[in-house]
């Protein structure tokens, strides 16, 4: 049996987050990633696999480590000990706010989490974004900070305009960016959808392991700077947006 393949090309998006070091953490590539093992959703009728695609994106200091404080002190650990908290979030393309919540608390850094209250965009997101950038073709933004949140449903935005800043609220143990883009507004019955970035800096490789213990070297500097270009980053990369 053929399976057939999809020969449109990728989504060409600009970057969603400031310039900085980000890890891109549970991301194409990995198998065994939660947007893949537990992100199948049956609803109505329809399986699909909404983060497909996804991408958990973490700030990085100039050491390549996520967090300001010792491997020890990680339980007590403040969102802004968190080096991706606050960033700003920026739309990837022009297109119309679509579905838009804040004001929901962040989570305590890695706490235990209480199970969602259901597989859709308000049961796990939090504050979030979506955006409708061509039709059928939705990006969603996640886990935002509380009262950073800058749109409407209905407002048009640009390339490059502020949405929000990372945060750590719904269901995240940790501040980032949760980053999707899939074929309807809604979580459930939506699809994930391939894309790429128009322009990123590859540093390197990492875990999420590496780089939440200070004590452990990660290796930024002994990789030189390789530009991509329209092309998807993948699991563990460390990465830059201009």
């Amino acid at each position: 049996m053929r399976t057939p393949l999809a020969a449109a090309p990728a989504l060409v998006l600009g970057p969603p987050l400031e310039a900085g070091v980000w890890l891109t953490h549970e991301g194409p590539g990995n198998p065994h990633a939660h947007h893949w093992g537990s992100g199948v959703v049956v609803a109505n009728g329809h399986t699909t696999i909404p983060q497909r695609y996804a991408i958990d994106f973490f700030g990085l200091d100039s050491t390549g480590h996520a967090v300001r404080v010792e491997r020890n002190q990680l339980a007590a650990s403040a969102r802004t000990d968190w080096n991706g908290y606050g960033a700003s979030v920026f739309a990837v393309a022009n297109g119309i706010v679509r579905d838009v919540r804040d004001g929901e608390p962040d989570q305590v850094p890695l706490a235990p989490l209480p199970p969602p209250t259901a597989l859709t965009e308000r049961g796990l997101m939090g504050n979030f974004v979506v955006l409708e950038i061509a039709p059928h073709v939705y990006v969603h933004y996640a886990h935002l900070q509380p009262g950073s949140v800058r749109v409407r449903v209905g407002d048009r935005v640009r390339r490059g305009d502020v949405l929000g800043r990372i945060g750590q609220s719904g269901n995240a143990n940790a501040p980032h960016l949760h980053f999707q883009v899939s074929t309807a507004v809604t979580f459930e019955e939506s699809e994930g959808t391939p894309f790429v970035f128009r322009f990123f800096e590859r540093l390197g490789t990492a875990t999420l392991g590496d780089v939440l213990d200070r004590s452990r070297p990660v290796p930024l500097d002994t990789v030189p700077a390789c530009p991509h270009r329209r092309q998807l980053p993948l699991d563990g990369d460390m990465i830059k947006f201009p």
